[in-house]
């Protein structure tokens, strides 16, 4: 920001400095009138007087440039006295003519014949010239000086002063600080991406208060479920104990031990299928917002995505004709299950090409990703769906086994679904919507 400072106080400086050497090189330079206009006066004067043949007073008054018109006659020039000697040297010279004006001298003839002289004292008009033309520059130099200016201060005010408010957010919501909102503006440029921060640091915020709530809860958890599986857990060693230092005399009474310490362990076994189960629960969050949107806004947001970086791959990228139909589900859910997906089909598939394509059954859409490539064995279909499985063809490759998982549970919570279809050199994954 403090850069951005010295470039307007140096464009300011920059534009006194110009007009400095405009003004100079104005004044330096004579600039002409590209029309004489007190030439054209000055023969209209002396066409006047030889016409009349005689020189005569005229009126001034009607001519712009020429300000007096002196007459010297030839017989008057040709006298040898001294007084007039000197009258006629001021004549030639201008010496007593205003610093302001021009003269010239000019011959009259009558019928060929050289009467006198005429010396027209005038004003050529440049200065007046030179000022309109200074003050025309100085304009024009304004104008583009608070033009830009204006643009600097705009991009100042609109962009530059709010990205410098909210520079510090990412650096801060990345070290794990959540600082308070920033506070939204109308700006056309940045207004969306203020409140999209304030909805990250908001999001931050919450996902932090449940993972507090979470070890929280997990605490109590495990501490009243080790106090739950402490009690039957002695009464197996007490059983396994007795059991083993031979204390019962019948075959019946070490049946009837075995049958409780049996009834025993299924108790422990609920306990942790509870804990597992609870685990589970807290890993995964499949809360959704199911609403109202268009076919084309979800598939939009995908091409946006993946049409670039599936060019860099150079796997051929087709999203077949569809009718643009008003669907139910939550669309950021969606946008994250047709990633699972789409990652699935870059990682498993021959990198040829990757198909969208579109049917409709009953009061449903149905999305279906089809990508060239060996499918999945028939033996991991019913497995596929499952947290942390792998299928035979992931050796090798990154991942968790959540993916597929994480989609089905996705779509159930709208109320939709998501099969896979194998062929011989394709596998595709069809993802059922409601529509509205």
């Amino acid at each position: 920001m403090k850069q951005y400072n010295r470039i307007l106080v140096g464009y300011v400086i920059g534009f006194v400095f110009l007009i400095g050497v405009s003004t100079y090189l104005l004044n330096e330079y004579s600039i002409h009138q590209p029309q004489k206009a007190y030439l054209v006066e000055v023969n209209r004067i002396l066409n006047s007087f030889i016409q009349n043949k005689e020189f005569s007073e005229i009126e001034l008054s009607t001519y712009k440039h020429v300000k007096d018109v002196n007459y010297l006659s030839l017989s008057a020039a040709s006298a040898k006295t001294t007084d007039f000697t000197e009258d006629m040297e001021l004549f030639f010279s201008g010496n007593s003519i205003s610093k302001e004006y021009e003269y010239m001298i000019k011959p009259f003839y009558v019928e060929n014949e050289l009467k006198g002289y005429l010396r027209f004292i005038y004003d050529t008009g440049e200065d007046v010239y030179k000022s309109k033309m200074l003050f025309f520059i100085i304009c024009i130099e304004t104008v583009i000086f608070l033009t830009a200016l204006t643009i600097l201060l705009y991009l100042k005010r609109n962009l530059l002063r709010p990205f410098h408010e909210i520079s510090q957010m990412p650096y801060e919501l990345a070290k794990g600080h959540l600082p308070e909102s920033v506070k939204e503006s109308k700006s056309r440029y940045f207004g969306k991406f203020v409140w999209g921060l304030n909805l990250l640091k908001d999001s931050l915020e919450e996902h932090k208060m449940k993972e507090l709530q979470m070890e929280k809860d997990k605490k109590l958890m495990i501490l009243s479920i080790s106090h739950d599986i402490k009690t039957p857990l002695s009464t197996i060693k007490l059983y396994a104990k007795a059991l083993y230092e031979d204390l019962y005399d019948s075959e019946e009474k070490k049946h009837n031990t075995a049958r409780l310490i049996d009834e025993k362990a299924d108790q422990i076994e609920k306990f942790v299928s509870q804990i597992i189960k609870t685990s589970s629960t807290e890993l995964f969050d499949f809360e959704v917002r199911v609403g109202e949107f268009y076919l084309k806004s979800l598939i939009d947001a995908v091409q946006r995505v993946y049409e670039e970086k599936l060019g860099l791959l150079k796997i051929e990228f087709i999203i077949q004709p569809y009718k643009n139909k008003l669907l139910s589900g939550d669309i950021e859910k969606l946008i994250d299950v047709m990633d699972n997906i789409l990652q699935n089909a870059i990682k498993y598939g021959d990198g040829k090409k990757i198909t969208f394509s579109f049917e409709e059954e009953d009061n449903c859409q149905l999305i279906r990703i089809t990508n060239t490539g060996t499918p999945i064995p028939p033996t991991d279909f019913v497995h596929i769906y499952e947290s942390f499985w792998r299928g035979s063809n992931a050796h090798g490759k990154q991942g968790n086994g959540l993916g597929l998982y994480i989609c089905k549970q996705l779509l159930r919570k709208m109320d939709g679904e998501i099969f896979a279809e194998a062929e011989a050199n394709n596998m595709s994954f069809i993802i059922v919507l409601k529509k509205c």
